[in-house]
């Protein structure tokens, strides 16, 4: 059944493909691929029971080996009436943060028709609206995700609305099968929303959302509300910076996250990228976690609290098709109710330092 649905979703696409070609001479089609190699390590002993994962991590779960991130083709269609777009992967991304199934291969998986000028109607399988950082490494200029949005979804499925309202302000309303899911877990359906706006080449700030029931059928109903905030802004040719915060709200429960990022092109070829990051969910809305094995601490499930984060980048581009970036980074989190890491003494402890270097190629 599941591969069944899988042609019939592909079956869609080539259709789509096929009929915006006949009626559509302005149709052109594009083919993409992106490879992403990584070596991780980090001063963590718990993950070393885990496969050698690295705990809070999408990107480079892998520890003391080299592994393969993702490796992409994609597959794009767009004329001035039709729009297809679809993204197989494969991968550690794909393993172990996408859900197991008949998706998990699958990235994106959409198609759309212009509605009128300026007015496009979307359906299938979308990477997130929300956040400022991308899936893939090379779209970011981290090769780490911050915690914020280790905890945003990733992936959704439903229906997009879009809006081009002038050269400067756009809107998106979304309708969605829930928070980061592709097959629904509840009765109920998701809202989202993306507004973004332009001022100038050199500022530009977006506000997105999501809202809606994310308990499983068979639980008590809690409505969910998360917004997100970006600011960028580039002060010159050789120096950006990026503001992004996270609310997000269940019943009164409230979890924050932030982070300021910045980037300075030494060169055309070499830059240096810093990020500070913060984020509390003491009441464990997107974060539930339990203490590593460790006989002085009895196992209890919480919610990450008090974390702080600085990571330090070095990316270097032989061309604008690749890249070669060393990364290292610190967290930390409260000292008394957040020891999730364990060091080499065996014992639980808040901290941890990750090194990485990455490796990526696209076209």
């Amino acid at each position: 059944m599941k591969k069944l649905i899988n042609i019939f979703l592909l079956l869609i696409l080539m259709y789509g493909v096929v009929n915006a070609q006949e009626k559509d001479s302005s149709f052109t089609f594009k083919v993409g691929a992106y490879a992403d190699t990584y070596y991780a390590t980090d001063n963590d002993h718990s993950s070393l029971e885990k496969e050698n994962r690295k705990l809070l991590s999408a990107l480079n779960v892998k520890k003391n080996q080299f592994d393969l991130n993702m490796a992409q083709v994609n597959f794009n269609g767009s004329s001035n009436i039709y729009r297809v777009n679809m993204t197989l992967h494969f991968g550690s991304l794909s393993r172990y943060a996408y859900p197991s199934g008949q998706f998990a291969n699958i990235e994106e998986a959409n198609a759309g028709v212009r509605l009128s000028e300026g007015l496009w109607f979307d359906a299938g399988l979308f990477l997130t609206h929300v956040g400022c950082e991308s899936v893939t490494p090379k779209d970011n200029w981290f090769s780490t995700h911050s915690l914020m949005t280790n905890f945003e979804p990733f992936y959704q499925e439903g229906l997009r609305l879009s809006y081009d309202f002038n050269p400067k302000f756009s809107g998106q309303l979304w309708l969605l099968n829930g928070y980061g899911i592709y097959d629904d877990n509840n009765k109920n359906k998701t809202l989202g929303y993306y507004f973004n706006y332009k001022l100038n080449d050199n500022l530009n700030m977006s506000l997105a959302g999501t809202a809606g029931n994310e308990q499983p059928t068979g639980t008590s109903s809690k409505l969910r509300v998360l917004n997100n905030f970006i600011t960028n802004y580039k002060f010159s040719k050789a120096f950006s910076a990026k503001l992004s915060a996270d609310l997000c709200n269940e019943e009164s429960q409230n979890s924050f996250g932030g982070c300021i990022s910045a980037r300075y092109n030494l060169n055309n070829n070499l830059s240096l990228s810093s990020r500070i990051e913060y984020f509390d969910d003491k009441n464990a809305i997107l974060s539930k976690l339990t203490n590593p094995t460790d006989t002085t601490i009895a196992p209890k499930t919480f919610g990450l609290q008090k974390g702080t984060g600085y990571t330090l980048s070095v990316e270097f581009r032989p061309n604008s098709n690749s890249f070669i970036r060393l990364e290292s980074r610190y967290l930390q989190f409260d000292d008394e109710n957040c020891k999730i890491f364990v060091n080499k003494d065996n014992l639980a402890t808040n901290s941890r330092l990750e090194m990485i270097m990455n490796f990526g190629v696209f076209f």
